[in-house]
C-alpha cells in the first residue's frame, strides 16, 4: 500500500458552528491524529444540509428535495477523484454525513484497504437500520470500535470485519493538570446534554444535610432544571478552553434514573465510550461510571476512578478508598490524562489496524 489517506465528509455550516463542541471535536481530533501519523486528508463537503432549516424558502426547497438533489450532485462531483485512488489505506469515520459514500466505498474496496472508526451505532436506536449498518461495517478491512461489548454485539448481528478496540476517545488539549484524589469534599462534574439526561431530576432527592457531595452541571440550560444546595448549574464551556471547568470527580451516567442507567440511553452505555469520560481524563480528574457500563472494564483495569450501581453510592465508594488505592488512581488518571491529550488512544488503535492490514 503506497498511500495512507484520511477521507472525511463534513457539513460546512455544522463544523463552523460546532467546531468547539462535543458534537464535532472527536471527529476533528481524529483527523489531527491521523495527519500526525502520516495520513493525507481528503475532505468532501455537504453544502446545503446544514442550512436546511435556516430560512423558510430554504426549508421549502429542502423538503421538495431540490436542495438534496443539488447537494448530492455537488458531492458526487467532488467524490469523482476518489475513484482514481488505488493501492492505498483509507481511514474514514462513521456515521457518514452523506450516505452516498457507501456506494463509493464498495468501488474503492476493490483496490484499497479500508479502516473505519465507529463514533456511534445508529442501528442501536433504530432496528430497521441494522442490516444496512452491518453491511457498511463489513466493507471495512478493520473496524475500530469502542469496547468489548460493542465488538460482541456487532459480531452477534453479522459483522465479520476484524475489529480493534479503542477503549475510549482522545481529547486533544494543551491543558496540564494532574490533581490529588479528593475524598472529603466531592465536587462531581457532569457535562452533557442536560435536557436528554433525565436522571438529573432525581439528583434533587440527594440528601443535603451533612452531605459532602455536590454536583456541578455543565451544558445548555434546561428550564426544568432545579438547583439546590448540592446541585449547581455552571453554564457552558468551549472544549478548546477547559481550564475553568470545575469539579474533582467526573460522572458518566445516562438514562432516566439515579438508581441505575435505564432506558435506551442507559443501555447504550453498555456498549459505547462517552466523550465526557475523555474530557474528565483531560482535566486530570478521576471518573465515576456505572458498574454495568462498557467503560467500567477500563476504569477498573487502568485505575481511573470508581464504578457504582447507583448515584447515591458515590460518597460511600469514595470515602472507603485507602491511601494505596488513591495513589494508584492518581497515577492511572495522570498517565491516561497525558495519553488522551496527545492522541495516544487512536494512535494505538490505528497502529494495530495497520498491522492487521499488512498481515492479510
Amino acid at each position: 500500500m503506497k498511500n495512507k489517506l484520511f477521507i472525511d465528509i463534513k457539513d460546512k455550516k455544522f463544523y463552523k458552528k460546532n467546531a468547539d463542541t462535543a458534537s464535532s471535536k472527536p471527529r476533528l481530533d481524529a483527523q489531527i491524529i491521523a495527519e500526525k501519523m502520516g495520513f493525507k486528508s481528503i475532505v468532501l463537503y455537504n453544502f446545503f444540509l446544514g442550512i436546511a432549516a435556516s430560512s423558510l424558502w430554504i426549508k421549502i426547497l429542502y423538503n421538495t428535495k431540490i436542495l438534496k438533489f443539488v447537494n448530492n450532485f455537488l458531492f458526487f462531483f467532488q467524490a469523482l477523484r476518489l475513484y482514481f485512488i488505488k493501492n492505498s489505506i483509507l481511514f474514514l469515520q462513521y456515521p457518514f454525513f452523506n450516505k452516498k459514500i457507501v456506494s463509493i466505498l464498495k468501488t474503492l474496496k476493490k483496490n484499497n484497504k479500508i479502516i473505519l472508526l465507529v463514533h456511534d451505532l445508529e442501528s442501536f436506536r433504530s432496528y430497521e437500520q441494522r442490516s444496512t449498518e452491518i453491511g457498511t461495517f463489513n466493507l471495512a478491512d478493520v473496524l475500530i470500535v469502542h469496547s468489548t461489548g460493542m465488538k460482541e454485539i456487532l459480531q452477534e448481528n453479522g459483522c465479520t470485519s476484524p475489529m480493534v478496540i479503542l477503549e475510549f476517545f482522545d481529547f486533544l488539549s494543551d491543558f496540564q493538570a494532574c490533581k490529588p484524589i479528593e475524598s472529603n469534599y466531592i465536587k462531581v462534574l457532569y457535562a452533557g446534554n442536560l435536557t436528554k439526561s433525565k436522571f438529573i431530576s432525581g439528583l434533587n432527592s440527594f440528601p443535603t444535610k451533612d452531605n459532602h457531595v455536590s454536583f456541578y452541571l455543565y451544558g445548555r440550560y434546561d428550564e426544568s432544571l432545579k438547583t439546590n444546595d448540592v446541585i449547581e448549574y455552571k453554564g457552558v464551556f468551549n472544549n478548546d478552553h477547559i481550564d475553568h471547568v470545575e469539579g474533582n470527580w467526573g460522572l458518566v451516567w445516562d438514562g432516566e434514573s439515579v438508581n441505575t442507567c435505564s432506558g435506551t440511553n442507559g443501555e447504550y452505555l453498555k456498549l459505547n465510550a462517552p466523550f465526557k469520560l475523555s474530557l474528565y481524563l483531560a482535566l486530570g480528574i478521576p471518573v465515576i461510571v456505572w458498574s454495568k457500563s462498557a467503560m467500567a472494564e477500563y476504569v477498573n483495569k487502568f485505575k481511573l476512578g470508581i464504578c457504582i450501581d447507583k448515584i447515591l453510592d458515590i460518597e460511600k465508594n469514595i470515602t472507603i478508598l485507602n491511601a494505596k488505592e488513591k495513589q494508584e488512581m492518581e497515577e492511572g488518571v495522570c498517565f491516561y490524562s497525558h495519553k488522551v491529550k496527545q492522541g495516544g488512544m487512536l494512535a494505538d488503535a490505528l497502529n494495530k489496524s495497520l498491522i492487521i492490514i499488512r498481515h492479510e
